[in-house]
């Protein structure tokens, strides 16, 4: 007898039945009414919530609040750390970029010198974003301390160290608040936005980065009031706290394996769930956060959810058509019909990482955030859906491909389909072409791989025998 066990799920795929809850915005109506509802029924906040501080900080409702000193980066952008004791960090007076006194070596006999109220500061990335590309005979050497744009070091500035970043990169600590939304019952233990989170931390030592983790359930008109009426409330405490330039959401949840809708959680007591489309789904879960979404530069969203949402044309057009309603700056998505949200966790950690502090814009750094993901693009392909202030969307499909597991993209079957051989594949590469045919005599089942229109290889994320590539996706929106 053959052995078999069941054990748990780590997709995040499933059915449930669609439904369409009677919703309207409350954002005003606990203010007017005064009401006292049961709220934890619609939401819970988990005990992560919590906003990183240092010393002297003010408690909010268990937050903390502190507001940063000096608009300027608190890292040098050669060393990416900080100052303390008899170290210090020399502000750029051309861009928010510091240099640390570890990084550059003023000589003693002219530190007063350079601390003089006319003297300027000129950080390294300016310097050389100033050289340009031009001919060798026009380029100068750094002295970084400058009067009336002459040098006032005698001698050119040494440097300890190599610049580990991009001329374009600062290391910054502009507030961001992370919200990680939850579908009731949903295990996200162990989850990459967690992981996020935890990454981030060490760079507000100042307060700037609050983090909060959601349980919804809005399944039914009264719990998605419920809900509306929670997050107000935390929405008011965030504002008063500072001003928060960046929102970056998280949902992890399941979605319908035929429709791609996202559950909704359940609509009356726990027995199955029930789901929505995904423009009725956000419009639940996001309008009670336009206050923080229209005031921020940018605000991100991850759909930690199976691929059903992207791969069901009506509900990618619908999804397509709630990021430009809600001016979601960046979307990302994936198509693994079975997705396991942690093998995201590369990807986001570079997120974070290359736009977060460095604050460099995701679009073009997505190549860059890619080269650490091969695990993930073995798994599935990733969405990215870009708005322009919400009047345009842009969609970009980025896609792992390797000489011989995925061709272009394409997933070459494991087991030939007509005689059942298993790894039985001869491939052959020319001009770009991929021909893959079974080594089984009485078979010869064949294959014809060719590279996408309209695709580019992304050199930045190249490994040996693999890369990705990104194929332009045309908005299809919901009419």
């Amino acid at each position: 007898m053959t052995r078999t066990k069941q054990t748990c799920k780590k997709s995040t795929g499933g059915s449930a039945k669609r439904i369409t809850v009677d919703f309207a915005p409350l954002l005003e109506f606990a203010a007017s009414t005064g009401l006292d509802l049961d709220f934890d029924s619609a939401m819970q906040e988990t005990c992560s919530d919590e906003e990183t501080g240092g010393d002297e900080v003010d408690e909010i409702d268990g937050m903390v609040a502190c507001e940063v000193q000096s608009g300027h980066n608190e890292w040098c952008i050669i060393c990416r750390d900080g100052s303390s004791g008899h170290e210090f960090l020399y502000l750029c007076d051309l861009c928010p970029r510091t240099m640390c006194s570890r990084c550059i070596n003023v000589p003693a006999a002219q530190v007063d010198a350079v601390n003089c109220d006319d003297v300027t500061f000129t950080c390294i990335s300016c310097h050389l974003a100033a050289q340009g590309l031009g001919a060798a005979e026009t380029r100068t050497a750094y002295f970084g301390f400058y009067r009336n744009n002459l040098p006032v070091l005698p001698t050119f500035l040494p440097i300890r160290g190599a610049l580990e970043v991009s001329l374009e990169s600062q290391i910054s600590s502009v507030p961001v608040v992370l919200i990680h939304l939850m579908l009731v019952d949903f295990n996200t233990s162990g989850g990459p936005f967690n992981l996020m989170f935890q990454f981030l931390t060490p760079y507000f030592p100042h307060g700037g980065l609050a983090f909060h983790e959601l349980i919804f359930d809005v399944g039914s008109k009264s719990k998605s009031d419920r809900y509306q009426l929670k997050v107000g409330e935390l929405v008011r405490s965030l504002a008063d706290q500072r001003h928060w330039p960046r929102i970056v959401f998280a949902i992890s949840n399941h979605t319908d394996d035929n429709l791609g809708d996202p559950f909704l959680g359940y609509e009356t007591k726990k027995k199955s769930y029930v789901g929505g489309r995904v423009d009725s789904f956000l419009d639940i879960i996001l309008t009670p956060w336009h206050p923080l979404i229209k005031s921020a530069k940018d605000s991100y969203l991850w759909f930690l959810s199976c691929g059903a949402l992207v791969n069901n044309e009506e509900s990618f057009s619908a999804l397509q058509t709630a990021v430009l309603h809600h001016h979601i700056t960046a979307t990302i998505c994936f198509n693994a019909i079975r997705f396991q949200p942690s093998f995201a966790a590369p990807l986001l950690l570079a997120f974070a990482e290359i736009v977060l502090i460095e604050c460099l814009p995701i679009r073009a750094s997505f190549p860059d955030m890619l080269m650490q993901s091969y695990k993930l693009g073995r798994h599935t392909d990733v969405f990215l859906l870009m708005t322009d202030a919400g009047r345009s969307l842009d969609i970009a499909r980025f896609t792992w491909t390797h000489c011989k597991e995925r061709p272009w993209g394409h997933h070459l079957p494991l087991q030939c389909p007509q005689c059942g051989w298993a790894n039985s594949w001869l491939s052959v590469n020319h001009k770009k072409m991929y021909s893959f045919e079974c080594i089984n005599s009485r078979c010869r089942k064949g294959y014809l791989f060719s590279l996408p229109e309209n695709s580019v290889i992304l050199t930045h994320a190249r490994k040996s025998g693999s890369c990705w590539i990104t194929v332009g996706v045309k908005p299809n929106l919901l009419t």
